[in-house]
């Protein structure tokens, strides 16, 4: 028969209940546990991935995913659909306009558009009055593209809006410059002047006055921010992901987190390497199927809980702020709805 006693101590971590059980000693942070499971609750939409960050992260991927698969079958990147947008618009754009809309987005242009000029998408030509400025022409390849590409760019949009009115899809496009204004007051856009090449329905969906480009932009606005605030803690927006689902179940596989972050292969491995490295998780064999391995917190990563979600709940109450919160919750709706739409047409792509 096993002989059980138990005591408490008083530690800085709070209160612990130690369960000695024949020379064996298990150790109960019960304060610390109960701390960890209010915090759970209290910022219950982080946990649930229903926080804006969240849902402007899972929805520009999953269009970024879809549109590249698409662009891809006439071998365009998302990078040179920008770019012919913004020439589509308005012919002959300066280089430093193009670069500015890429750097937005978290792109480069210089290699990008050597690489446009080898496919013959563009030309690159001196101002006639200005030397130093470098413009940017279309070809007869690319102005060919703006009659094949802009309608299966729409397509794929519409199919996201299809459960969303024309008066809602306004509305969210205003809440979306609201909030792109306040995660970066000072940024602005002149916006080419409309040109003839696209039809007037297509206008927008292209770069840089599409819905999805401005999704992307809030989404980088909003990860830089957090990023800023993470650098002290030597943390990454990538890593919170990781934290997030551990705090909820630790101990998961490796192809779960995958899942959840809906990110696969060496950027997955790289982020918990990091991790590893940083004393926040520890890898393990799975004893039952040694082709698996499981995610571990370890104290430091599992002591973040306390740290990590007040600071996101300050960066996301910044981007969101003199916003109300029924614009808030039909935001969130709307992209909920363009998720639920955009995996519909997925699967039934894949099948």
């Amino acid at each position: 028969m096993f002989r059980l006693k138990t005591a408490h101590i008083t530690a800085s971590m709070g209160v612990h209940k130690l369960l000695k059980c024949d020379g064996f000693v298990i150790v109960f942070r019960t304060t610390e546990l109960k701390q960890h499971e209010m915090i759970r609750t209290e910022y219950a939409d982080m946990f649930a991935r229903q926080t804006i960050g969240f849902l402007v992260r899972r929805t520009a991927a999953l269009m970024s995913k879809r549109l590249n698969e698409a662009l891809g079958e006439h071998d365009i990147t998302l990078s040179h659909w920008v770019v012919l947008s913004c020439l589509w618009q308005k012919d002959g754009l300066p280089v430093m306009y193009l670069s500015s809309q890429l750097q937005h987005i978290g792109g480069t242009v210089s290699d990008l558009l050597s690489r446009m000029e080898k496919r013959k998408l563009i030309k690159r030509r001196r101002d006639r009055k200005d030397r130093r400025i470098l413009r940017i022409y279309l070809t007869e390849e690319s102005l060919a593209l703006s009659k094949v590409l802009p309608p299966i760019v729409h397509r794929i949009w519409h199919q996201a809006w299809q459960d969303l009115s024309e008066s809602d899809l306004k509305k969210f496009a205003s809440i979306l410059e609201h909030m792109i204004h306040n995660c970066e007051p000072e940024y602005s856009v002149c916006l080419p002047e409309a040109a003839e090449s696209v039809a007037a329905k297509y206008q927008l969906i292209l770069p840089p006055r599409s819905t999805g480009y401005r999704l992307k932009l809030l989404q980088l606005m909003i990860t830089r921010r957090f990023n800023d605030a993470l650098e002290e803690f030597k943390l990454s927006a990538s890593h919170t992901l990781v934290l997030f689902r551990l705090w909820q179940d630790d101990g998961i596989p490796v192809s779960e987190i995958g899942t959840y972050l809906e990110q696969v292969g060496g950027s997955l491995t790289g982020v918990l390497e990091r991790m590893e490295e940083n004393g926040l998780i520890r890898r393990e064999q799975d004893e039952k199927d040694k082709r698996c391995f499981r995610v571990w917190l370890t104290d430091q990563g599992d002591d973040l809980i306390e740290i990590i979600p007040p600071i996101a709940r300050k960066v996301l109450n910044y981007a969101a702020r003199d916003i109300s919160d029924s614009d808030i919750t039909f935001f969130k709706k709307c992209l909920n709805s363009m998720l639920e739409s955009a995996s519909s047409q997925i699967a039934v792509t894949r099948n």
